[in-house]
């Protein structure tokens, strides 16, 4: 099951030993995941973000 940033976040917050292990995992396989993405996944994420932060994406950009 996947979970978001914030769920992780919020999971870390509760310090109980349980909950602190629950999250080193989580966080290490949303780094093995990440790891196994292609260059189209990568650029499709930061394209995403370009367009969530500053409302345009680099290549945009450069067509103008």
């Amino acid at each position: 099951m996947k979970t978001t940033t914030e769920d992780k976040a919020q999971v870390a917050n509760n310090i109980t030993p349980d909950k602190q292990l629950q999250f080193h995992i989580c966080l290490s396989d949303a780094v093995t995941e990440a790891m196994t993405w292609s260059l189209a996944d990568m650029e499709c994420v930061t394209n995403k973000l370009e367009k969530e932060i500053y409302s345009i994406t680099s290549n945009e950009q450069q067509q103008y």
